[in-house]
This record gives C-alpha cells, sequence and structure tokens, in this order.
C-alpha cells in the first residue's frame, strides 16, 4: 500500500484494488468501530476465536486481526460471513467498517435480524418445526 496524502486528520491509502480507505471512518452510529463490535458480539455469543472460526468459516488469526484493529476495513464478502455467523445484520457491519456512514434504519434493522433468527427454519427436522409453531402459538396467546 502506498501513502497518497497524509494530513493531522487523515490518512488516504490505496490498495491493489484500487478503492479509497479513510482510517478515521469505521464506527457505527453507537460510536463502536469494527473491531470493538466483533469482540463485543463474539464474547455475547460465547464463542471462542475458534467457535467464530467455525461459525462464519473465517481463519481465527484473520478474526483476531479485525478485533485488533490490525485490519480496518475487510471486503464486503467477509463481512457478510461474519454477518451470516454471528447473526447481525450485515447493513451494521458495513456501517461499522466504514463502507457507509449513515446510521441503519431502526426498521430495516429489526426486519434484517427477523430474517435472521428465521434463515435456518427450513433445515430443522419436521419435528422440530412442529415443537417451533407451537412455542410460537403459546407466545401468541400470552398477548
Amino acid at each position: 500500500m502506498k501513502v497518497l496524502a497524509k494530513d493531522s486528520r487523515r490518512c488516504y491509502t490505496r490498495d491493489v484494488n484500487k478503492r479509497f480507505y479513510d482510517e478515521k471512518r469505521g464506527h457505527n452510529d453507537m460510536g463502536e468501530g469494527l473491531a470493538e463490535f466483533l469482540k463485543k458480539k463474539r464474547t455475547e455469543l460465547g464463542y471462542s476465536l475458534k467457535d467464530a472460526a467455525k461459525s462464519t468459516g473465517i481463519q481465527e488469526a484473520y478474526i483476531w486481526q479485525l478485533e485488533n484493529g490490525k485490519r480496518k476495513q475487510p471486503r464486503p464478502d467477509t463481512l457478510k460471513q461474519l454477518a451470516k455467523g454471528y447473526g447481525v445484520p450485515l447493513e451494521t457491519l458495513f456501517n461499522c467498517a466504514g463502507y457507509t456512514e449513515a446510521p441503519a434504519d431502526p426498521k430495516k434493522e429489526a426486519e434484517a435480524e427477523t430474517k435472521l433468527m428465521f434463515r435456518d427454519y427450513e433445515k430443522l427436522p419436521e419435528d422440530k418445526k412442529k415443537l417451533f409453531q407451537i412455542l410460537l402459538k403459546g407466545l401468541k396467546s400470552d398477548k
């Protein structure tokens, strides 16, 4: 990577794909950077680095680099794997990584979380599906 311009606030760099990065970006709407968000989410899930690697299909060493700020802006397909493995909306990770600047729309984020919650339903065996349906009916009747 070559440093193209540098001042007291920003350092723009260019990689082989000629994408430009701003190292000051990379925070979600809560002021949390990608590294902090990923580490917090992994610990909330109770995952070790090994568990996270299995869940996401990403090498342990790379996850460690992301969590420790050694990699600032991973490729979008890497973020997609992380979102799927950690069960978080992809939009949130894009925001944390600095690909998007605007805060995520709460309604869209809730819809994305709902989709993630039910993504594996079709893979369940029939007996588990029936149990799930019974649980949902029970929750509806508590209103």
